[in-house]
């Protein structure tokens, strides 16, 4: 059975340590400080943590155990891959955003919570993309991007116009990526309207153009920001 006081002292140390946050470098905060904030003893707090470290170390576990659930839970729902990220960081991140926001401004080397949400994107990435040669390399692409994406998002420092210029940019290297790969591999070149007919429609087939573009062949053609292998 769950001893409820015990729940409410951790709450109340966890609170007045994001307190002490807002005024303090991390470096900084001592235990005695906590202490004071929370209203409790040394004793108090010791019965519950070994340390400062050990606060930030649970709270951190905390989130990575919440985003790890909720991602295995969407892969069960087939949830489509380019959606989990967007919902787990509307239902998630963002409703916790000034906490998120301090806790990646704390500088832990790997075992800080920005340096384990890019570890865990990777790892999301490659359980998605198995069978893509270059997804460990890839990977660390994406993860680095929507790292930099969410704390502009929880620093209020991404406006709409942000959003729309990634969103078009991501697409029109796309677009020219595939247009590289598939004119490689036949004669007459495929022409852009041709290209967006064949990706919003992944059933259209003609005499025209290759098969419809795979999932793999996607992601395959980012290579192109590592290797000139497309540019020859």
């Amino acid at each position: 059975m769950v001893d409820i006081r015990v729940v409410k002292t951790k709450e109340n140390i966890v609170k007045s340590f994001f307190e002490l946050l807002e005024i303090e470098r991390y470096q900084n905060i001592t235990v005695e400080q906590i202490c004071q904030y929370a209203r409790c003893s040394r004793s108090t707090f010791y019965s519950h943590y070994d340390s400062k470290e050990n606060v930030l170390k649970e709270i951190i576990d905390g989130y990575m155990n919440q985003f790890n659930a909720y991602a295995k839970k969407r892969f069960k729902e087939n949830t489509d891959f380019k959606n989990l990220l967007v919902r787990l960081i509307n239902e998630l991140i963002i409703p916790e955003k000034k906490r998120i926001q301090q806790l990646f401004q704390i500088e832990l080397g790997g075992f800080g919570l920005a340096n384990r949400f890019e570890n865990f994107c990777k790892e999301v990435f490659i359980t998605h993309y198995s069978d893509i040669p270059s997804r460990n390399l890839i990977s660390e692409l994406y993860a680095a991007c929507v790292v930099k994406v969410l704390e502009a998002i929880v620093e209020e420092r991404l406006e709409e116009n942000d959003l729309r210029i990634i969103n078009e940019m991501q697409k029109n290297c796309l677009i020219h990526l595939f247009l590289k790969d598939i004119n490689l591999r036949q004669k007459a070149p495929i022409q852009t309207t041709k290209l967006q007919h064949l990706m919003l429609r992944p059933t259209y087939q003609s005499k025209e153009v290759l098969p419809p573009i795979s999932e793999s062949l996607l992601m395959k053609t980012i290579q192109v920001i590592f290797t000139d292998k497309y540019l020859h």
